[in-house]
């Protein structure tokens, strides 16, 4: 489709690939969903003289920025991610950055990112990253090259990986208003924070809170005093890492009062093992003392939960209950207890390809391979559990599973169908995939 209208632009274009320029050209316009005109010139293949064509492939390169950027809004817009979410939530090598030291002459002269890299960093270009391509002989540039991170055969992943043991060029960008250095210092604290608790540190949490007289407020009253909420985490969440879920903090608003005084508002989300979030905002007042920034105000405020969401929550509770009792059943030799956790007799197991032995045949298959004089059951565990409701008495799960077992260790993915039975809940349908080819735990 070609009218007269486009035909000085064709001629630039021919022209350009006459002079070498350009090995080949192929261009549509578009006037709204209309095509008005199509043109190609020029070679796919220089060395061998094959035609360009209209159904060519080519590499789009930066033209993908737009498709990212727009699926990344719909997502913000359906609540899925917020554009001051850290990165770490989604792409967890990419959290804890180092970053160059202006001057730096080796890879290991670096500090760490007062704040965390962001999804807006990513989008807007700010995150501190380079492209290692424009910059010949510099430092990141060589480092860049040598990692070969611009090889067109590297997966996402891979890129990723490659990425994260690598410093950043620059700081991610403080977008506050004013007090830049300040501003990233108190990032810094607020992140600091959500790390010690992530390792059970609760004391380290605390420090990020004036000390004895911090005012924190949450549900619609003034809580007990710095010590007494330090001895509240350590009674409820201390422990296991699955009693205190995993605390990030995100959306920082820090408005700079004065130079020792800032307002904040940020959004924290606690997520638990079973795939629920506990989140909301909290706003206050922190405090630079001693040269250290501490939250003097802190005002907390969860989301209301819509009494759905409730109901869910409870039978994924529920759900988890059922896999952690089989853990434990297992663990110490108990089988039948295992069992328990499979519908009786009608639960489906499938592995290797093919349907196995049904409930009673799977029991007295762990009871001869797993339970024999001399024998071992090993150490079961299910990991990175996720549950979606189909129904009030319906359930698909996705888990990870180790066996850790003398010689023989056992790891790989488990789906289920999951089943309300007379208030209780059980696999019904049970598919097996190990990545090492090996007996799963579940037949």
């Amino acid at each position: 489709m070609t009218t007269s209208h486009f035909q000085p632009l064709h001629a630039a274009l021919q022209a350009q690939v006459q002079r070498g320029f350009l090995p080949g050209v192929s261009t549509a316009l578009l006037r709204g969903r209309e095509v008005v005109d199509r043109f190609v010139c020029g070679h796919a293949d220089i060395e061998a003289s094959t035609p360009l064509q209209e159904d060519h492939l080519f590499r789009v390169f930066s033209n993908t920025k737009l498709v990212t950027s727009c699926a990344v809004l719909l997502l913000v817009e359906q609540g899925l991610l917020a554009l001051d979410d850290p990165i770490e939530r989604y792409l967890p090598e990419l959290g804890q950055r180092q970053v160059l030291r202006p001057g730096a002459t080796d890879l290991a002269d670096v500090e760490p990112a007062r704040q965390p890299v962001t999804v807006r960093h990513l989008m807007t270009h700010t995150a501190g990253l380079s492209y290692g391509l424009f910059n010949p002989g510099a430092l990141l540039n060589d480092a860049y090259r040598q990692a070969r991170v611009h090889r067109p055969t590297l997966s996402n992943a891979q890129l990723v990986s490659e990425l994260a043991a690598l410093p950043l060029a620059a700081l991610p960008f403080a977008a506050a208003r004013g007090g830049g250095d300040e501003v990233s210092a108190i990032s810094a604290m607020l992140t600091g924070m959500a790390e010690a608790w992530n390792r059970g540190d609760f004391r380290g949490y605390m420090a990020g809170f004036a000390n004895p007289d911090i005012a924190y407020i949450s549900r619609g009253r003034r809580q007990p005093g710095w010590d007494a909420t330090l001895q509240h985490y350590l009674k409820y969440y201390g422990g296991a890492p699955e009693k205190r879920g995993a605390l990030t903090f995100s959306q920082f608003d820090i408005q700079m009062l004065s130079a020792d005084a800032a307002q904040l508002i940020a959004r924290f989300d606690l997520k638990w093992d079973d795939g629920r979030t506990d989140g909301g905002l909290f706003s206050g007042v922190v405090r630079k003392r001693d040269g250290k920034w501490v939250i003097t105000l802190n005002h907390v405020q969860a989301e209301t939960p819509d009494p759905r969401d409730s109901n869910e929550g409870a039978e994924k509770a529920a759900i988890i209950q059922v896999i952690r009792d089989m853990e434990a059943a297992w663990n110490r030799g108990d089988f039948t207890g295992y069992m328990a956790g499979f519908a009786n007799p009608d639960v489906i197991f499938v592995s290797r390809g093919k349907f196995q032995s049904d409930w009673q045949g799977t029991l007295d298959h762990y009871v001869r391979d797993y339970g024999a004089p001399g024998s071992t059951p090993g150490i079961l565990a299910f990991s990175n559990i996720r549950i979606e409701m189909l129904s009030p008495d319906a359930a698909q799960l996705i888990s990870n599973y180790r066996l850790d077992r003398p010689g023989n260790p056992q790891t790989g993915i488990n789906t289920r169908l999951m089943r309300k039975r007379e208030g209780k809940w059980v696999i019904a349908l049970n598919h097996v995939s190990s990545i090492e080819q090996l007996c799963p735990p579940t037949k």
